[in-house]
């Protein structure tokens, strides 16, 4: 057991000030057990909380989950030539690097060329893309 401090004295003199209560050093005596009080059945008319959740909490199969609609296809044909460049020289860009990776021998030009390509791609893409939206316009569609 720790020696009392001048700290645990002068909490004790504070609570004592606040609350009228004297602290002992003695872990405090063990509560009185509470029990619920017997609930009666509510009369007709009046609020029941327990019903009022049975409501609320519909049964799962009951749950309408939201399902998106399909998207629609992406068609290549339909898209300006400024992006299906780009979305070329990406992909080429994307297998050549592949390829080396898997160990395919290429000369060293074709890594540089392919890296410029992914690079051009990009670039090309990214430049592509609205600076201004018209003012009847949501947003969802570029």
């Amino acid at each position: 057991m720790t020696k009392p401090t001048d700290d645990d004295q002068a909490f004790r003199q504070l609570i004592a000030r606040e609350f009228g209560e004297q602290l002992t050093g003695q872990t405090p005596a063990a509560l009185p057990s509470t029990t619920a009080p017997d609930v009666e059945e509510p009369a007709q008319g009046i609020f029941s909380f327990a019903e009022a959740m049975e409501r609320a909490d519909p049964a799962p199969d009951e749950i309408d989950l939201f399902v998106p609609p399909e998207p629609e296809p992406l068609h290549l044909a339909g898209m300006r030539i400024q992006t299906q460049l780009g979305i070329a020289l990406l992909v080429q860009a994307v297998v050549v690097g592949v390829l080396q990776l898997f160990g395919f021998w290429m000369p060293g030009w074709v890594g540089a060329l392919s890296g410029l390509a992914a690079a051009g791609g990009l670039l090309t893409l990214l430049l592509g893309i609205p600076r201004h939206r018209d003012d009847d316009d949501d947003g969802v569609r570029l």
